[in-house]
Formats: structure tokens, C-alpha cells, sequence
């Protein structure tokens, strides 16, 4: 087995979990995301912290077209949160996110693959919660595994991938009737 440098990130931690998947993403040409649901709310990169990124793939298990639109309207309303749903936005429009629905899959734990320009992988497992104090009233845990079997599962989550739901167009015509409702 290849060697394994690893690093924990809990509620605790002196750096939150947003800013170690945001130096993460700075690194990566290509990052895969695996969540069981998405929440609008919890959404909190920059643009400028994707501008490496070619590919940002998002597979999740299930998302309520409902839901995400109530969710996108009551974020586009809040001036200080309405740029995060323009950076999804965006990002949805460059062909740069791709998102994807398995509902007939499940994972645990939630995990994201992120690929250096050399074909490094790096594993972060765990929660991916970017708002604090994040939404448990208990330890709040996640890894990043440098190296080891990163690649593996990125091998994995590209076997679901292939199998999943290409949900992007839904997505941005949830988000543009969300717009026009504001």
C-alpha cells in the first residue's frame, strides 16, 4: 500500500473544515464530491478558490427540486449569501460543475476526491459541513488522506458516477425560476 499521510479536522479544529477544502480545491485541476444531499445554505467557496479547477463533479442520493428552489430564493434574497448561489450558478453555466443524482446508491461517509495537476489524489472523508458552528450537537469529524488509496476511490466513485443522473440542467432551471421569483 502506497504511504498515507493523514490530518484530522474536527469542530474543534483551530482551521475549519471550509478552509481546508478550499486549499484542497486550490490545489486540484479536478475535484469529486460525494454527499448524500445538498444544502444551498452550506455552499461557501469563492470563485477565485476554483480557478484551478477544470471539473468539479457533485454526485448526491437525493435532492428535492421543491426544496432547493425555496432554499435558492431565501439565499438570493440575503445579500450576504446570494454570491454563493452566483458562484454554483456560474460554475453550472461553464460546464465546470456537473452534478449528478444516484438515488439507488448510498455511501457512508459523505467523501471528496481532489486530483493535482500530476494526477496526485488526496481523500478528504468525513462531514462536509462549511458553516459554523456546523449543524451537530456532537463531534463534527472528518480526514484528508494524502496519498494511499485516494486514487481507489476515485475509481469507485466513478463507477456510480456512470450510473447516476445527469441533474444539471434541473438544477439550473430551479435556480433561474428561483431568480425570477426575488
Amino acid at each position: 500500500m502506497p504511504p498515507t499521510h493523514s490530518k484530522l479536522i474536527h469542530d474543534r479544529s483551530r482551521r475549519s473544515l471550509r478552509t481546508v477544502y478550499a486549499d484542497l480545491v486550490r490545489e486540484a485541476r479536478h475535484v469529486d464530491a460525494a454527499v448524500d444531499r445538498i444544502r444551498l445554505s452550506g455552499i461557501d467557496l469563492a470563485y477565485q478558490d476554483l480557478d484551478s479547477v477544470e471539473e468539479l463533479r457533485v454526485l448526491t442520493t437525493e435532492i428535492n427540486a421543491a426544496t432547493l428552489k425555496f432554499e435558492a430564493e431565501a439565499i438570493l434574497a440575503d445579500p450576504q449569501r446570494s454570491h454563493n448561489l452566483r458562484v454554483v450558478v456560474r460554475l453550472l453555466a461553464e460546464e465546470r460543475l456537473r452534478v449528478r443524482c444516484a438515488p439507488l446508491f448510498d455511501w457512508a461517509p459523505n467523501f471528496s476526491v481532489f486530483v493535482d495537476p500530476q494526477g496526485r489524489c488526496d481523500l478528504l472523508l468525513g462531514v462536509h459541513w462549511f458553516q459554523i458552528p456546523y449543524p451537530s450537537r456532537g463531534p463534527a469529524l472528518a480526514v484528508v488522506h494524502r496519498g494511499g488509496e485516494a486514487d481507489r476511490v476515485r475509481a469507485r466513485f466513478q463507477e456510480m458516477w456512470d450510473l447516476a443522473h445527469d441533474i444539471g440542467p434541473a438544477l439550473h432551471g430551479v435556480f433561474e425560476a428561483a431568480g425570477r421569483a426575488t
